[in-house]
């Protein structure tokens, strides 16, 4: 779901921002990436490319066609690492910070903040489009 809502995003709303606080397209989608490569690094040991950088701070980044990239290349990050994994290991604990998480539920948690970021931004290609034709 977050493809189709970065598709139907116009390009020149893309870091439309509803309140001074909220989160626009990009950011969403930027921090949604993030969390999918650390959240599924932790459950299947894969090296997380942004493990150093913060691509929501990153505001090349917050173009159209990066953020799709991003966010694409995530979720294949994701789905060649779960795919990877053993089942037999699920139950096994990985301490990250002050959390300790099966392997199973590193993958539950990621699966938890994509849909979170994504319900949040669905709204925002919609009211962008009726904001602009004055609907």
């Amino acid at each position: 779901m977050s493809l189709a809502h970065i598709e139907a995003m116009p390009e020149d709303q893309f870091n439309y921002r509803a309140t001074d606080s909220a989160m626009t397209l990009a950011e969403h989608m930027l921090h949604t990436a993030q969390g999918m490569y650390g959240l599924v690094a932790n459950s299947t040991g894969q090296t997380n490319p942004y493990a150093q950088k913060n691509p929501v701070k990153e505001s090349e980044l917050h173009r159209k066609a990066e953020v799709l990239r991003i966010i694409t290349e995530s979720y294949d990050f994701a789905l060649e690492g779960i795919g990877g994994m053993d089942p037999g290991s699920f139950d096994e604990v990985i301490t990250c910070g002050p959390f300790n998480v099966t392997l199973i539920d590193w993958v539950y948690k990621a699966k938890e903040h994509n849909t979170h970021h994504t319900d949040q931004a669905a709204i925002l290609p919609v009211f962008t489009r009726n904001k602009t034709s004055g609907i």
